[in-house]
């Protein structure tokens, strides 16, 4: 309210400044809000020695991904307990559910996810349930702020807190614009998040709020999540060099996201130095990886992500400034959305799903004109009963009604349909892959459980496709959300509505076996195919940069003889091999890398849902050591 408050009385006081005698006063900024939603409530049960604590210390103002919510379970009573967890948001409907079994004497603890959803609010309210009673959790969890779609949320690790305001002035240097209602408010810049910062306000016709699209929040360390999926909600992370890195478990789970295509920056003092000798950071510091950008501070491709590493103070410089909302502003975002994704442009949708077969149905209609008319006539003469009509129309007329519902039941069929676009980053120096999977399901029968993501992957709604060709998002769609922790998140409603289909994302990191093997054999390359599935093309740049190419598909465990190329042919071929997609920004195909097209990828996670793939486009980066055997 105070936002558009102030923006209203900016255009009366700059339609009234050329009328006034004298200069018109500076109006004051306005207040910034509250930047981080921090609840954290316990609630005895009753008198059965059983306490629960439930706690949120994540940004106010998300609008895309997953909330962490941390729950601790404390029986101190003499018998086994089990408790029921209950969270649910308006908006879009969504429900939460979880269930604890804790032993006499013993604590329960897990870090549960919220689905945030744009342009709704994403608070939830939680309800616990024991021996048949419902307790109520007061306050409310997850973000207090409306999800703009339009705005962004930047991150700032420490281990302490920083200094007052200072989460705040971050805020203001580094936003260039006002977000007002769903849209925002830019000199020159109305409706895009502009990265050249708004001049100062020095006269009476200036916006009045603050700058706020790239809102910076605080977390400490000690209230890190554990989970990848949780810094799906945010767009870039700051690590504060001055305290160090946080603990090895939650640093694994940042560096996770970062691989899978997150913006994460260690700022400060000794910051390259905590970079080259962190397990997580350093593979990426390589020269070879570096963004072509001199601009910004200095960044790295690092997986699907980026990493940025600069020893002056966090926000201290415009070169730091720079890179965060480059990272905000130029479809860097790992979750799929309109406003900022890598991905925006590579929806797969199934072809002819709503195609309706013309010949099929004009046959249909004449057959039902010609039994409900002629035939329907002449039977009912040789019974001479003209009231028989009164039974028999409709009759005929529901047979056909059914019969038409069936033929189109029939012809978009029963089972499950799959349009699939992946990018991934195999790095066979520390054998672990990292994949952004978009895939398009028309489930002609909903599957009992729902998507069920296996270890190391993440599932995420999208938005529901429609006959028209349009999207709708979640917010929109008069479905429910139901997550359902057994142990893991299995997610049904409205992320698999049956006959409809529906737009999901994957987000898979873990170990990975599979590789593809070089070795020189008389002066050529030879690969041998150990990605357990068919490499349709592929193009090698080794450590000395030449380019190699695959004259034929390799089939599983094959081996083949590549061909050289010239730099100019090679570097053509690897932009039609989508390298600039897979490592945005690099000044060239790195070498000792490869590129290649694939039958499948055998590195993303089905979530429990297989079916008939019609549409198919699987892209792979691979990372080798600079000096493998394979280039001597």
């Amino acid at each position: 309210m105070r936002a558009e408050l102030g923006f209203v009385c900016a255009i009366f006081v700059g339609l009234a400044a050329p009328l006034a005698a004298a200069p018109a006063p500076l109006a004051l900024p306005a207040t910034p809000a509250t930047t981080i939603a921090f609840e954290e409530k316990e609630v005895p049960l009753d008198t059965s020695g059983v306490t629960v604590r439930v706690a949120t210390y994540w940004p106010a103002r998300v609008h895309k991904g997953w909330i962490p919510c941390f729950v601790d379970v404390r029986n101190a009573g003499d018998r086994h307990r089990t408790v029921g967890f209950r969270a649910s948001s308006w908006g879009v409907d969504r429900e939460v559910n979880a269930s604890f079994d804790v032993p006499a004497g013993e604590t329960s603890s897990a870090e549960l996810l919220l689905p945030a959803f744009a342009n709704v609010q994403n608070q939830f309210n939680v309800r616990l349930e024991l021996d048949g009673q419902t307790f109520w959790v007061p306050g409310n969890f997850g973000a207090s702020d409306l999800g703009l779609a339009n705005a962004r949320s930047v991150l700032y690790l420490s281990a302490g807190e920083p200094e007052a305001g200072a989460t705040e002035r971050w805020t203001s240097e580094l936003s260039t614009s006002v977000v007002v209602g769903n849209t925002v408010q830019a000199p020159g810049a109305l409706g895009h998040l502009s990265v050249v910062p708004p001049p100062a306000p020095t006269s009476a016709g200036a916006l009045l709020s603050t700058p706020d699209n790239l809102r910076v929040h605080h977390v400490r360390f000690e209230h890190l999540p554990s989970r990848p999926e949780s810094y799906s909600s945010v767009d870039a992370v700051v690590i504060d060099a001055r305290s160090g890195l946080p603990e090895p478990r939650k640093l694994a789970a940042l560096a996770s996201w970062m691989r899978l295509g997150g913006t994460v920056a260690v700022f400060g003092p000794r910051a390259t130095e905590l970079a080259r000798t962190s397990a997580e950071f350093a593979p990426w510091l390589e020269p070879r990886f570096a963004l072509a950008r001199t601009a910004r501070t200095q960044g790295q491709r690092a997986g699907l992500g980026t990493l940025f590493v600069d020893d002056a103070a966090p926000f201290s410089t415009d070169p730091q400034r720079e890179a965060l909302r480059w990272a905000a502003d130029t479809r860097q975002g790992v979750v799929h959305e309109t406003g900022n994704s890598r991905y925006t442009h590579e929806r797969p949708i199934l072809p002819d799903l709503f195609a309706l077969p013309y010949k099929a149905f004009a046959l249909l209609l004449v057959l039902f004109a010609i039994v409900i008319g002629p035939v329907n006539f002449i039977v009912v003469k040789r019974f001479k009963r003209p009231v028989v009509l009164l039974v028999t129309i409709p009759v005929i007329a529901l047979g056909a009604a059914v019969a038409l519902f069936g033929f189109g039941v029939l012809a978009q069929g029963l089972g499950v349909k799959l349009a699939s676009h992946t990018w991934t980053v195999l790095d066979q120096r520390e054998h672990r892959s990292a994949s952004s999977e978009l895939r398009m399901v028309f489930a002609g029968l909903a599957p009992a459980r729902g998507l069920e993501p296996g270890a190391g992957a993440a599932a995420y709604g999208i938005a529901r496709y429609s006959p028209n060709g349009s999207w709708n998002d979640p917010a929109y769609d008069g479905q429910k959300y139901r997550v359902e922790f057994d142990p893991g998140p299995v997610l049904s409603g409205g992320y698999l509505p049956a006959r409809t289909p529906f737009l999901h994302q994957t987000l898979t990191e873990r170990a990975a076996r599979g590789r593809l093997e070089f070795a020189r054999e008389g002066g050529a390359l030879v690969a041998t195919n150990g990605l357990g599935t068919t490499v349709e093309e592929l193009l090698v740049r080794d450590a000395s940069g030449g380019y190699w190419t695959l004259g034929a598909p390799l089939g599983e465990n094959a081996r083949g003889t590549l061909e050289p190329l010239a730099e100019g042919d090679g570097a053509q071929r690897a932009n039609d091999l989508g390298v600039a997609e897979l490592t945005p920004e690099v000044a060239d195909f790195p070498p000792a890398t490869y590129v290649a097209r694939l039958e499948r990828s055998p590195f993303d996670d089905d979530c429990g849902i297989t079916g008939t793939e019609s549409v198919s486009l699987h892209r792979l980066f691979g990372i080798l050591a600079l000096d493998t055997e394979a280039w001597r």
